[in-house]
């Protein structure tokens, strides 16, 4: 099996005939599907108003805040972006 994002790469049509693999395609990125850009929103803003002003303070808030997310919420993430059942 091929996996292919959908880029720039050209194959004419007797090349994927060549091919005795499957293509598959996958969807433009789209980061309303993407379950880690979902967390990173939630994150932000509330990461934002601690102001940490080094690495270690921001590793810090980035500590405190996730614990702000339950599995419950998590696994609403993976749902959300069409992944397998969890």
């Amino acid at each position: 099996m091929i996996v292919l994002m959908r880029s720039t790469i050209g194959l004419t049509e007797a090349e994927r005939l060549e091919l005795s693999h499957r293509l598959f395609f996958l969807p433009r990125y789209s980061p309303d599907l993407n379950p880690i850009e979902q967390v990173f929103t939630k994150l932000k803003t509330p990461l934002r108003k601690t102001d940490p002003r080094t690495i270690e303070a921001t590793w810090r808030g980035i500590d405190d805040l996730l614990d702000r997310f339950t599995p419950h919420e998590c696994a609403n993430y993976l749902t959300n972006a069409s992944y397998a059942s969890v």
